[in-house]
């Protein structure tokens, strides 16, 4: 045999490299498109394989959060994923010049977005613990896109921030699909009215086939004329409001037979609770959501309030809070105490409220038979989420029916199997209880402002009835 043409050493070069440099694009497409947006990026600058995997398979992003301050790359993330995004979160972390540089060069781009589900901006004061200016909109912008968008927006989230009253035409020429889709009929006053509050109400007529179906607006925004404004659009069945601890808390009169509303509480001290029962929580409101978040109190007289005023409408309470940065036990009990030590509030509440589908509360202790009553006694719940149970009655000492903050020193230990069998055995749906290592970072222990804001976006999401945005 002629071994003329044989080797000495076997050909390594034929050999397949199976590193993770050389992956084919599809199986690290998959794996790429797992990650978070951080990750992501951090991914992308590995080497240029990666980088084309993202480009070509990561660009599907259903959340894209864009931050202000940082426009550099807001304006790459928003090359890189503005085709398929389907959510867009824009946390307005800085006001003046780089919000109005971000409005009128990085907004824009999302006209060539093909289908926006939803769309929010998050102002500096849900993502600071000091005083901030409300930031200001560029209605002709805003509202140009929303319109562009009109078939398929499902759900509008303003977080302190308001539509700023056009002084000119000028923001109709910043970009060529902003052009096209801001002339006429689209028209914007320069004169401030209550009716434009939120959405231009000329330009509100114009949307009959709008999918629009909630709106989240902070309380103070609300009058009659937005109200009215509000509800010329037709499929809006949902209007979010959120009260703040820096805000007025004028009484508004409901028309009958109005909106559904939803409520959110957030970091209010306790002493303004009242002040909302009377001024916002009344009669003709048709109240189906509840959401008390980083109040630091577990306010029973509302709780009360509630489930005797709305116990026909209610479907979703959420109540949290962090754990308290104290480990002295005076603190475990919250203020105000129940007047009623024979009477459990929540278990009341659930039997009550007859339409119950979601409830919700973390960082503060429920005990073990009181979690079994409240799944038991309301068969209508969908979603059931606590974190920290505790099985002996004098556990914590003697509270009677008062609820018990968690601390930072607790250890919230993970419910027993058997238990959680027994109960998952009467109820409608599988009950799996949250581990406080499964939380999100806004309900542990040292949770940044930033957190808060984040989870406060998520909730904003969270509806029982608007399951399909």
């Amino acid at each position: 045999m002629d071994t003329k043409y044989r080797s000495e050493k076997p050909d390594t070069k034929l050999k397949m490299d199976v590193g993770w440099g050389s992956l084919p694009l599809l199986p690290l497409g998959c794996v790429l498109d797992h990650l978070s947006m951080e990750d992501a990026l951090a991914a992308s600058s590995t080497c240029r394989h990666w980088r084309n995997a993202i480009l070509v398979f990561a660009r599907q992003r259903d959340l894209l959060k864009l931050e202000v301050k940082n426009l550099e790359k807001s304006l790459f993330l928003t090359r890189l994923f503005k085709k398929n995004t389907r959510r867009l979160h824009i946390y307005i972390d800085t006001t003046g010049q780089e919000l109005d540089t971000f409005m009128k060069c990085i907004l824009p781009l999302f006209f060539e977005t093909m289908s926006l589900n939803e769309l929010a901006f998050i102002g500096p004061s849900y993502a600071s613990r000091y005083y901030t200016p409300t930031a200001e909109l560029k209605r002709i912008i805003v509202e140009s896109l929303i319109f562009k968008h009109r078939h398929s927006l499902q759900r509008l989230i303003l977080l302190g921030c308001e539509m700023a009253t056009p002084k000119n035409d000028n923001d109709r020429f910043v970009h060529k699909h902003l052009e096209q889709y801001s002339r006429p009929p689209l028209s914007f006053s320069t004169v401030p009215s209550l009716d434009d509050t939120i959405l231009t109400r000329r330009n509100v007529e114009l949307m009959m086939f709008s999918t629009l179906q909630n709106i989240v607006i902070d309380y103070e925004y609300l009058s009659p004329g937005t109200i009215d404004t509000l509800t010329q659009l037709p499929h809006l069945s949902l209007l979010t409001l959120n009260i703040g601890h820096k805000q007025e808390i004028p009484r508004l009169e409901w028309p009958p037979q109005s909106l559904k509303v939803a409520i959110n509480i957030i970091s209010v001290p306790a002493h303004r609770f009242y002040e909302i029962m009377k001024q916002v929580l009344v009669e003709d409101l048709q109240l189906v959501s509840l959401k008390v978040m980083f109040c630091k109190t577990f306010h029973i007289p509302l709780l009360s309030y509630i489930s005797r005023l709305y116990k026909r409408t209610l479907q979703e309470l959420v109540w949290v809070d962090a754990p308290a940065d104290t480990n002295a036990p005076s603190h475990r009990i919250v203020e105000p105490k129940s007047e009623d030590m024979c009477v459990n509030h929540i278990l009341l509440l659930c039997w009550q409220c007859v339409h119950l589908r979601r409830l919700v509360i973390h960082g503060y202790w429920l005990w073990q038979y009181d979690v079994a009553g409240m799944l038991r006694l309301r068969r209508s719940l969908e979603h059931f989420d606590v974190s920290a149970v505790y099985g002996r009655q004098d556990q914590y000492g003697f509270c009677g029916s008062n609820v018990m903050r968690v601390l930072a020193s607790d250890n919230l230990a993970v419910l027993d199997n058997e238990y959680v069998r027994k109960i998952n055995k009467d109820i409608e749906f599988k009950w799996v209880p949250s581990a406080y290592a499964e939380l999100p970072r806004a309900l542990k222990r040292g949770a940044s402002p930033k957190d808060r804001a984040d989870y406060i976006a998520y909730e904003m999401t969270k509806s029982p009835l608007l399951q399909s945005v």
